[in-house]
């Protein structure tokens, strides 16, 4: 029995929540017996809302998706979450959001600063118990720019990239990191002979942790195959004879040509030279696009003499003046600077045996080039002869004057 309730009502103050449950029935008594009793009748006594836990401030990258969790107790908790758009001055519920988690997708610049909270009610107790306000920030991507000390080269040159913009670097493909890297493009291995476009990208993270990326590209460009032939192929040679050195270059495109002759650039930029006796030497030729970095080089072609008897003159016939060569076996080469030097003695008579010119010289190389000026001596047949240093004739020949 509760003491004092004795009348047909029973009313209960403060009720606490450990009377949920509790049952309660009405004994009424009189002088009949035995007394009536009621059904019994259950009190539900259901506990007002309370935040247990609140949401916290986040932070994000602009296109992130991110959340706020909440969480209150009670019976039957309802949860209903709010924005506000001006520092918390005015709150707007959020279609919708009636969980305890809150999710933000894609979040955008124009949602940095937004306050959320959350208001949690149950069916009974209308009075709602609101949560701490959490601010989001929406921090903004980094401008990640790339450059390249140069957008075009030859095939497996070395070229530096560079990045800026963020706080780390990775690039691909290489998996190289940093704001400064070095690369080196080339063509498909496949397609040796065409240009290839080579794509870089890095990606750049600031420091909140936000990424963005950007591309540079480089084109490598086929390095040419230079291939340097004579014509005639035998590069022998001697007065009266030369050799036409020709190159041919892969892939078809506009180049420069530099020829360099034992090693020392000479004065030519065609694509063929022609060589005689006094030129005779190791050659190369270098090929570059135009415009470009991608060149490469032949290989070695040698133009050597060619060991004759005969004593050469030329022009024949002439003016008078003319040249008079002859093999010299042994001699000073660029490849023999120890080359035998000997002595000898031209001279040049005219039809009727007269001794119209003579000069003693010092042969040194192979081919030793005598110019000889006979002016102003008349036309006519004159005969040329050439002796050793012991006076043993070595070769003689004619040479026909005309004016």
């Amino acid at each position: 029995n509760i003491p004092g309730e004795t009348n047909p009502t029973l009313s209960l103050a403060n009720i606490a929540a450990s009377s949920n449950n509790n049952q309660y029935h009405l004994v009424i008594g009189g002088v009949c017996t035995p007394d009536a009793v009621s059904d019994n009748v259950t009190l539900t006594v259901i506990s007002p809302v309370t935040v247990t836990a609140q949401p916290a401030n986040t932070a994000v990258c602009v296109g992130s998706n991110t959340s706020f969790t909440a969480a209150g107790s009670g019976t039957g908790v309802i949860y209903q979450w709010q924005v506000s758009t001006d520092g918390g001055a005015t709150w707007t519920d959020i279609s919708g959001a009636t969980a305890a988690t809150l999710s933000i997708n894609n979040a955008q610049t124009a949602d940095n600063g937004n306050r959320y909270r959350v208001l949690m009610s149950n069916a009974t107790c209308t009075t709602p118990a609101t949560s701490d306000a959490a601010t989001l920030t929406v921090n903004a991507l980094p401008n990640v720019t790339a450059n390249a000390a140069q957008t075009n080269v030859c095939t497996g040159t070395a070229v530096q990239l560079t990045a800026s913009g963020a706080v780390n670097y990775n690039w691909t493909p290489g998996n190289l990191s940093g704001d400064v890297v070095t690369v080196n493009p080339t063509v498909d291995p496949n397609n040796p002979g065409q240009p290839l476009v080579n794509t870089y990208t890095v990606t750049g993270t600031d420091a909140n942790g936000c990424v963005s990326t950007a591309n540079i590209s480089v084109t490598a460009d086929p390095l040419p195959v230079v291939t340097l032939t004579a014509n005639p192929p035998q590069t022998r040679v001697h007065p009266g004879i030369t050799v036409l050195l020709k190159a041919t270059v892969t892939p078809a495109a506009n180049y420069a040509f530099t020829w360099r002759k034992n090693g020392v650039l000479i004065s030519n930029s065609t694509d063929s030279l022609r060589v005689g006796v006094a030129d005779m030497g190791d050659y190369t030729v270098t090929a570059n696009v135009i415009g470009a970095t991608c060149e490469n080089t032949s290989d070695v072609v040698s133009v050597r003499d060619s060991a004759s008897t005969t004593l050469f003159i030329y022009p024949n016939p002439n003016n008078g003046q003319f040249t008079v060569a002859y093999h010299n076996p042994g001699g000073v080469r660029y490849d023999n600077p120890e080359g035998l030097i000997r002595s000898r003695t031209l001279t040049v008579y005219d039809a009727k045996g007269a001794r119209v010119y003579s000069k003693r010289l010092t042969a040194a190389e192979t081919y030793e080039l005598i110019r000889v000026n006979l002016t102003p001596a008349s036309a006519g047949t004159y005969f040329v002869e050439l002796r050793d240093a012991s006076g043993e004739r070595l070769a003689s020949g004619k040479v026909l004057v005309q004016y």
